[in-house]
């Protein structure tokens, strides 16, 4: 198993292109990538294209367009709709070396302008806050590719100081996402996902997305 889910393998016009490792890969199918390394590629595309800027991340969404191949493929990310205090991102995964390949991947993100919220900050929903690590499911003993790279842990909610609250199951990647670069950045909120080509999508569990972002 390699460390990391991403090689960077060089520019193609305004494209990245990566090459996909074999921890990427779904227990589906081992020649499909699951859902959450391209999310951490592609959010990571997107804190790059904010930069410096004073705004940040307030909401994403994925939209899996098709199956995403355990192969090379090419991450473009730009401003949908710009701003000074509310902007629109997107970026999008394709296949690699085929020009008329149709995005595989999407991420819509708004992104906020910081400011100081001090005057209006509220305890009403505290945050979660991680627990000790779980022992994986034992249906996840000796799995390899994306659910053999993760390790679990139970964030909870507390309603107050006696009281524990719900908790919600998350996954951590014990892996970097691109292999020349050393994580720097995490991003972790709730994500909307999609599937096109199903009529409807209810989300049977709720998992808050913890994606490392190198």
């Amino acid at each position: 198993m390699t460390g990391y889910y991403y090689r960077r393998l060089g520019a193609d016009g305004d494209c990245q292109t990566f090459e996909s490792t074999d921890i990427t890969c779904s227990n589906w199918d081992p020649a499909i990538q699951h859902g959450s390394p391209p999310l951490a590629l592609l959010t990571r595309s997107i804190i790059e294209l904010l930069g410096d800027s004073p705004m940040r991340p307030a909401r994403l969404t994925l939209d899996i367009l098709g199956a995403i191949p355990v192969a090379p493929v090419k991450v473009r990310a730009w401003v949908q709709r710009p701003g000074r205090r509310i902007s629109l991102l997107m970026a999008e995964t394709t296949p690699a070396g085929d020009d008329g390949a149709r995005p595989v991947a999407r991420v819509t993100a708004w992104a906020l302008a910081t400011s100081d919220t001090s005057d209006v900050a509220s305890d009403r929903y505290p945050p979660l806050v991680e627990g000790p690590a779980q022992p994986l499911p034992a249906e996840w003993w000796g799995l390899t590719g994306y659910l053999g790279s993760v390790t679990a842990s139970a964030s909870r909610a507390p309603r107050s100081s006696t009281e524990p609250g719900l908790s919600a199951p998350a996954r951590r990647p014990c892996s970097c996402n691109v292999a020349d670069q050393v994580s720097s950045c995490r991003y972790s909120g709730f994500i909307s996902c999609s599937i096109v080509g199903t009529s409807s999508l209810t989300v049977g569990w709720m998992c808050m997305v913890r994606a490392s972002v190198s």
